[in-house]
């Protein structure tokens, strides 16, 4: 799904594109970040997020940093 995304993204121009935008690098930062949000949330806070909830909230600031 990420990959689409980002490959849609730069097709599109919306996102940089490679080198610029390492491909792999830029998914495994999507996933790590997701990964230690939810570990913040759900083990250090204590928290309960519906996934779409936190889809919403992470996901603008996830793709912003791949805009030109």
């Amino acid at each position: 799904i990420l990959l689409t995304i980002i490959e849609d993204g730069i097709a599109q121009g919306i996102f940089l594109n490679p080198p610029a935008l390492n491909v792999q690098i830029t998914i495994n930062s999507i996933i790590g970040t997701i990964n230690w949000t939810l570990y913040d949330l759900l083990v250090v806070q204590n928290q309960n997020l519906e996934p779409e909830v936190l889809a919403t909230q992470i996901s603008s600031h996830l793709l912003r940093s791949l805009a030109r």
